[in-house]
């Protein structure tokens, strides 16, 4: 009698384990099921920004890339993000036309850019070598060189470059002495060249100000000639509000910098990438921890978030030194004005740079 008893209960706990593992199957088949019409769901999302969801992952997913970790000044990518060496940048940069434009951080970015990319021996560049010509046409003013000079007005000429590695093409030996010391350059061959590497070097051009107005006047000469634009504005509108000032009172910082993203994703497309960089706080910053660059940056960061442009990279330079605490006090890295920052940082400022330009080159060509 207590044989069946048990052997009944046995079966009892058969039945009640075969009943039990069958409703964890079937709540694991509709737990998949639930995630796979959700990701099913959020690509339907996605497609109503741009034709594929793969090519908009390089628009804002690939710029949220700032978990960047830090030993003394020297950083380190994160996961996935690869670390892009001086010949890394000079081959990536060698396949693009590109242009940086932009304030004094600007300038000494291109400029440590530029001599990295064309250094006499690319594995072993000298520390003299990335600060010589950081401040070049600052205290003197430069030859400065303009694509068909004769119709391009002065504020747009440029200091010119090309890749080393790339060849110059269709080059136009005619030069202008008398107009403005402004001449023609080796590099500024026609529009079928490669390699070009260029800055827009004009003070009058520091703010915000007036810079949507200024580049929708050459916008066809824009998309002619460049495939790759930087971008960086912010400083003087923390550090010298007052020489930036709008003559209307609504026109913000943050008004002026949505209306110069707007012009500058009409201006992108298949064959013109562009890239915002936000600046790092100045050092000027130090009693506010940064407020105003701060705001900037969030007001970009919504920017993007919101428009998700297919054909724009934030390269987010100001959030990762905040988080990484060397925008102020001991911990910065200082440049040669409050401003201004160090070799590192602007080394920082070009790997985040050439990161979205790679994988531009993957997704879009």
């Amino acid at each position: 009698m207590r044989l069946k008893q048990r052997k009944a209960a046995n079966t009892s706990l058969e039945t009640w384990s075969q009943k039990n593992i069958s409703a964890v199957a079937l709540s694991t088949v509709f737990v998949l099921l639930l995630v796979q019409f959700s990701s099913m769901s959020k690509n339907h999302l996605s497609s109503n920004y741009s034709i594929s969801f793969d090519r908009v992952s390089i628009g804002y997913a690939a710029n949220t890339s700032t978990e960047y970790s830090w030993i003394g000044n020297s950083w380190f990518p994160p996961p996935g993000v690869p670390y892009l060496s001086p010949l890394d940048l000079r081959l990536l940069f060698q396949k693009e036309n590109t242009v940086w434009w932009g304030d004094s951080t600007s300038r000494q970015d291109y400029e440590t850019m530029n001599d990295m990319i064309n250094a006499d021996n690319i594995h072993n560049i000298p520390l003299g070598a990335l600060d010589r010509n950081i401040n070049k046409g600052k205290y003197s003013k430069p030859l400065l060189h303009c694509r068909n000079w004769n119709q391009t007005p002065d504020e747009f000429c440029f200091d010119m470059g090309q890749v080393t590695g790339t060849e110059i093409t269709n080059y136009d030996s005619t030069t202008d002495a008398s107009a403005n010391a402004t001449a023609n350059h080796p590099s500024s061959s026609f529009h079928a060249s490669i390699g070009k590497f260029d800055f827009v070097r004009s003070p009058s051009m520091a703010c915000l100000n007036g810079y949507s107005t200024k580049i929708r006047t050459i916008s066809s000469f824009l998309q002619r000639e460049y495939s790759v634009i930087i971008l960086s504005l912010g400083i003087w509108e923390v550090d010298r509000p007052w020489d930036c000032r709008s003559a209307n009172k609504t026109e913000t910082p943050a008004f002026l910098l949505n209306t110069l993203l707007d012009t500058l994703e009409l201006l992108s497309g298949s064959s013109l990438y562009i890239i915002w960089k936000t600046n790092g706080p100045s050092q000027l910053e130090s009693g506010n921890r940064g407020k105003g660059t701060i705001a900037l940056i969030k007001n970009a960061q919504d920017w993007f978030a919101s428009h998700n442009p297919l054909y724009m990279g934030l390269a987010d330079f100001g959030t990762v030194v905040i988080q990484g605490n060397r925008s102020f006090d001991s911990n910065r890295i200082q440049g040669d004005l409050k401003p201004h920052w160090g070799l590192e940082a602007r080394r920082l400022s070009i790997q985040m740079a050439g990161d979205l330009v790679e994988r531009k080159q993957k997704t879009i060509e």
